[in-house]
């Protein structure tokens, strides 16, 4: 079972310029977790905290594995295939590997410490540089704590209105995210970073036309789903009401569905349940349904301490709130290797605005798009915020946006695309798969980077409005397209928009969700996560019973000193998105301390 109580594994790695002094680690490794254990590997000192370590070839190499069950297309990685890997510096190789991902390598052959990532930097790694030392470690908190390097504002200005960060940055000044898809090498007080960042351009002379994709996305999770099925028989798909999990339903042959394993997260005013349980019944699937019972009886010191492990665990990085919800949920869950369809809302366009259009990106379209969809649930209530906090944020974050966006030389649409697949997807998901990786196995099919290549070819009209991935459905399974989805219509309707009758039902969707958009924003309400307004309302309650709890978070100029007042007196409601950045601030200054 996961627990929640707990730190998760890690691994901390120093190494000082010769004839410089390494930096005290004593607190780095009280942060790490206590069951630790340190080794000295020539100039490196490394603690390793609850971190399998094995020596897998007769030179005497260890390797470390960051994640569960490493794969590689469809088969599992061996760990002496990893090991080679990341000693040769294939970077190529590192390209083929599932997120989320992460191993490092001693001994032997290898000089120094080499540790590398899976091509999308879903297994998050920090490292940072001084003049006299060099540091890499699974914790941007604990690098931090080496000779304290202080909160970056400017980080939690972007995290206050997108709920995540951006680029390599992380909530401390001085302390790195390792890059997607690099290896990275500790030795003689210096960290050396490759990487294939910026040869990761979309090809415009492989470009498959509509019907080739799908056929060939098709067969491609076809392969995945049965092998993956074949190689771990007691794995969970997580099945929702959505596209993305009915597709990978859909790639499993009708005659493996029947005793296939399920899970649903049972969310209030959802149909996702309803959906899900009609389609276990009807393929004979067992069916196990994960709910928020008891998670209203918590006590506010219960529910504070679950956000705070909660922060730890994500590196202050993203919303605590959230994931502690989901893990109460999840307490009781046997952690067998689990389907997710992350990574669906890469082929469908999920920043597009309006219809496809080819235009070039310009600071006021990146302005409307962060106001009217990024900056749309996740940001903190402007309200509650010192003003020049606020204002500094809007302003740092859109330039940064933009920055991005334009970075390629793509157009709008397609730029989008690139920044939701490498920067959403990186910073939010990745963190979030980050803090269980090492305690289970989750594996996204639609990440492998075959159906990514895919998906990035596409013309924008082709991903626009679900075509593409409706089109997908029909072709893995026309029984299971023709059934709606949660809220919306069949994927048949998106695969044939032109046809009346889907265009009525598009039509009616499209009118819906715009007039929900205008509402939302109308009221500047925010959509709380899963159980989100439970915990946040009780860590409210511990805010202001415990008198004091709130003094690290006054100094830093990111909150109004008389709205903390109000909260600590508990005389202002105060919403998810808020709470969960005032627990990352605590948890994010005591590490400071």
């Amino acid at each position: 079972m996961l627990s929640t109580s707990g730190l998760p594994a890690g691994f901390l790695a120093v190494s000082a310029v010769p004839g410089a002094y390494p930096p005290d680690v004593s607190q780095a490794i009280h942060l790490l977790g206590d069951a630790s254990q340190s080794l000295a590997i020539g100039d490196i000192n490394l603690t390793l905290c609850k971190i399998d370590a094995r020596t897998v070839s007769s030179d005497g190499s260890v390797l470390a594995s960051l994640s569960r069950a490493p794969r590689r297309h469809e088969r599992d990685l061996d760990p002496v295939t990893v090991m080679k890997f990341l000693r040769d510096g294939d970077l190529a190789a590192l390209q083929n590997v599932l997120p989320p991902f992460a191993a490092m390598t001693w001994g032997g052959q290898t000089r120094g410490l080499v540790a590398g990532v899976d091509p999308l930097g879903f297994r998050h790694l920090y490292y940072r540089r001084t003049e006299q030392w060099a540091a890499v470690s699974t914790s941007a908190r604990v690098l931090a704590s080496l000779q304290l390097s202080g909160i970056d504002p400017t980080a939690f200005g972007v995290q206050s209105l997108l709920g995540w960060q951006l680029g390599l940055r992380t909530p401390f000044f001085d302390v790195s995210k390792v890059p997607a898809g690099a290896i990275v090498t500790l030795h003689k007080g210096r960290v050396t970073i490759r990487d294939t960042e910026n040869s990761t351009t979309i090809s415009s002379e492989v470009q498959p036309n509509l019907n080739e994709a799908v056929r060939s996305a098709a067969s491609l999770l076809r392969t995945y789903m049965s092998a993956y099925l074949e190689d771990h028989p007691h794995a969970v798909l997580q099945l929702t009401g959505g596209q993305d999990s009915r597709i990978l339903l859909g790639a499993v042959p009708e005659n493996r569905r029947r005793g296939l394993h399920v899970m649903t997260l049972d969310v209030p005013g959802n149909d996702d349940l309803e959906i899900a349980a009609m389609l276990a019944q009807r393929y004979g699937m067992k069916h196990q349904v994960i709910n928020l019972e008891g998670l209203d009886a918590v006590s506010p010191e219960d529910a504070h301490d679950m956000a705070v492990v909660a922060a730890k665990r994500l590196e202050c990085s993203a919303d605590p709130i959230a994931w502690a919800s989901v893990s109460w949920a999840e307490g009781e869950v046997q952690q067998y290797p689990r389907l997710s369809g992350l990574g669906g809302e890469v082929a469908r366009g999920f920043y597009y605005l309006g219809p496809p259009r080819t235009v070039t990106v310009t600071r006021r379209r990146v302005q409307q798009l962060a106001e009217w969809r990024m900056f749309s649930n996740e940001a903190v209530a402007s309200h509650s915020l010192e003003p020049a906090f606020a204002t500094s944020a809007r302003t740092v974050t859109i330039d940064e946006i933009y920055s991005i966006l334009a970075s390629d030389g793509y157009d709008w649409l397609t730029a989008t695309d690139e920044f939701y697949l490498r920067q959403r997807m990186q910073r939010w998901a990745g963190i979030l798969s980050t803090a269980t990786c090492l305690e289970r196995a989750v594996v996204n099919p639609m990440l492998d980077n075959r159906f990514l290549g895919l998906a990035r070819c596409l013309r924008p009209r082709e991903k626009h409005a679900s075509r593409f991935l409706g089109r997908l459905m029909c072709a893995l399974d026309d029984e299971l397209s023709s059934i709606p989805l949660n809220g919306r219509p069949a994927p048949k309707a998106y695969a044939y928009p032109r046809r009346s009758r889907n265009r009525v039902s598009l039509g009616a969707v499209t009118v819906r969700t715009a007039a929900a958009k205008v509402r939302q924003r109308a009221m500047r309400a925010r959509r709380p996560s899963v159980g989100g307004e439970i915990l946040a309302k009780k860590i409210s309650e511990f805010y202001r019973d415990s008198s004091g709890a709130l003094d690290a978070v006054r100094n830093l100029g990111v909150f109004r000193s008389d709205w903390l007042d109000q909260v600590a007196a508990g005389t202002t409601s105060v919403d998810p998105a808020s709470v969960a950045m005032l627990v990352n601030l605590e948890v994010a200054s005591i590490s400071q301390a």
